[in-house]
């Protein structure tokens, strides 16, 4: 479509005859031309929507050589035939992905203020985002579709799809709990015979430990009896507790004012992270249900410090 010959005089309405945006402006050859953007992110088209709007810019004097529609959505979808009607060939398709993060991108590079550049770079993470939400959605459907997938299997892929990412976060997790502890001059031993971190495919349970003493380990495991929660504590390594130690331990976690949920069959210390622990809230909720590996990753990161800390207050109460 052609420039404008002066962008200081197009003019930009919005929601004119249910139109979502309108440029009306002359080109370099002195013709008026409008051009009809329809914005769909999330839902489709309606019978006859981009030709009412074509034919109303003709009712106002525009001529068809000079009526350009834009039809945006997420990737570049096209209109429905029974949109665009017999205006197909006035309709061009371009995306939020490709058309729209360029131009963010290109507008990145220019000399502009501070706050219009965060402003530029808040939009465009926004975009990327709703980008890969929609692609996500468009392949499940299909997948849905072409599959005939029960709500049932639904539910079961999204359960293995959350226990995927919980695995990804105790890996991310335990690596870098090593890591750090290495700046405060501390040794974590891994505790392979008490650890799990596999089972998230199929177990009940499954976590990750780290050898304390002879017989006693630091856990850190999820917990899928029902709806998921992640929980900390000591455990005794034989699977055989003695009550001798329970009580010692028992005692040492009261003067330290640490709390327990329970202490039975062989843990010593049980502290469901949404109850009693220090560190974060790990149970199922809306965020974490729909948050992606990415962002469990992310949360290992972010809690690293108050697992160590939750680590060296209960290595503590044997070590003391």
């Amino acid at each position: 479509m052609p420039a404008a010959d002066d962008f200081n005089t197009v003019q930009v309405s919005r929601e004119e005859n249910r139109i979502d945006i309108l440029f009306q402006y002359r080109n370099a050859n002195r013709d008026e031309c409008a051009v009809i953007l329809e914005n769909k992110v999330d839902s489709g088209d309606r019978a006859g929507q981009i030709q009412r709007y074509v034919e109303h810019m003709l009712q106002s004097e525009y001529t068809i050589d000079h009526i350009y529609a834009l039809y945006l959505t997420p990737w570049g979808d096209s209109p429905s035939p029974q949109s665009t009607g017999k205006y197909a060939g006035r309709v061009q398709n371009v995306s939020y992905e490709r058309e729209v993060s360029e131009w963010l991108s290109a507008c990145q590079k220019l000399q502009m203020a501070k706050g219009t550049l965060d402003n530029i770079r808040i939009y465009k993470e926004a975009v990327e985002y709703m980008g890969i939400e929609a692609k996500n959605q468009k392949v499940a459907a299909e997948g849905v579709f072409q599959q005939h997938i029960e709500p049932q299997s639904a539910m079961d892929v999204l359960n293995a799809s959350q226990r995927w990412c919980q695995y990804e976060f105790l890996k991310a997790l335990q690596k870098q709990m090593k890591l750090n502890a290495k700046s405060r001059s501390m040794v974590l031993t891994d505790d392979p015979e008490n650890s799990a971190i596999e089972g998230a495919r199929t177990d009940e349970e499954f976590g990750f430990s780290f050898k304390i003493s002879e017989r006693i380990s630091y856990g850190i495991w999820f917990n899928w009896e029902k709806d998921y929660f992640l929980y900390t504590g000591l455990f005794d390594r034989t699977g055989e507790p003695d009550e001798a130690i329970r009580k010692a331990i028992t005692a040492a976690r009261k003067r330290a004012k640490i709390q327990s949920k329970y202490s039975d069959n062989h843990w010593y210390i049980w502290l469901p992270t949404n109850e009693t622990s220090t560190v974060g809230s790990f149970q199922k909720t809306k965020e974490t249900t729909v948050a992606s590996s990415e962002i469990w990753r992310g949360w290992a990161k972010d809690y690293v410090e108050a697992f160590l800390e939750d680590y060296e207050r209960m290595a503590a109460l044997v070590t003391n």
